[in-house]
């Protein structure tokens, strides 16, 4: 069964405008991207629509310098990034850091966490609900893999962390209460994974190109996925995590006196 992810986008874009009304300025949103990867572009023109549609100015720039870092609220580099924009990551201040590429650990302190991983969770559900549960985490990069872990284990689940090259995966998904995979490898999955006797909730957090277009690490087009839930890839955590973005960019303006006086980004 293919999770309608509708429900929970339309919750949150409601929870999102709610906030924005309490903010007494137009924020504005800043993102450099210097590649050619079509996903790439794909995401920063969502993220441009989106904040058209939500009353955010979303800037696009080429390179880091011609940010006026005064009048932002918040940064993003688009990756994957040439090296020298990546190093640049580094200067962006925690206050500015909404994707949480320099301040991950310090910013998950204030409640604050990955857009992604942030979408990823709302689709888990409650975290009382995944206490003492074994959920599997394919992919262990910064981006998804690494703060995901983190987070579920103040959930209090059991985490079982593997990736692309690891022997028999299929033994430790068909252990899961709910698994992710987020390894970027294309149509790594099929339902040779899946536990088919008990229920098990896939969330597809990868995305990469084939033949040009998007593709998820699930391959939908092999096997039987209708004992499942299934959030696919691309189309279900991506429009959580552009939304989430946004969630970011407003709950740091607010956080900005707090997060400053803390001299945390020093």
């Amino acid at each position: 069964m293919i999770i309608d992810t509708k429900i929970v986008k339309e919750q949150s874009i409601k929870e999102l405008k709610e906030k924005l009304s309490r903010v007494n300025t137009k924020l504005v949103l800043d993102i450099v991207v210097d590649n050619k990867d079509a996903a790439s572009q794909k995401y920063v023109q969502k993220k441009v629509e989106f904040g058209a549609t939500v009353g955010v100015k979303v800037n696009v720039h080429n390179k880091y310098e011609t940010i006026d870092i005064n009048n932002s609220n918040g940064i993003i580099i688009q990756l994957p990034a040439p090296k020298e924009l990546n190093s640049r990551i580094k200067n962006i201040p925690i206050h500015l850091d909404v994707d949480l590429l320099n301040h991950r650990a310090e910013l998950m302190e204030y409640g604050i966490y990955p857009p992604t991983i942030a979408g990823i969770l709302q689709m888990l559900g409650k975290p009382q609900d995944l206490k003492g549960k074994n959920i599997v985490v394919i992919g262990q990069g910064t981006l998804i893999g690494k703060p995901l872990i983190d987070a579920l284990l103040s959930y209090e689940a059991t985490i079982i962390s593997c990736n692309e090259h690891t022997h028999n995966l299929a033994e430790f998904t068909k252990q899961g209460y709910a698994i992710i995979s987020a390894t970027g490898v294309g149509n790594l999955i099929d339902d040779r994974f899946i536990n088919q006797t008990k229920p098990q909730t896939w969330i597809d957090g990868g995305t990469s190109e084939s033949n040009g277009r998007l593709i998820g690490d699930i391959n939908k087009t092999v096997g039987d996925y209708s004992n499942i839930r299934l959030c696919p890839s691309p189309g279900g955590i991506g429009p959580l995590t552009v939304i989430n973005i946004f969630h970011n960019l407003v709950d740091m303006y607010v956080l900005q006196s707090i997060i400053k006086s803390d001299n945390i980004d020093q």
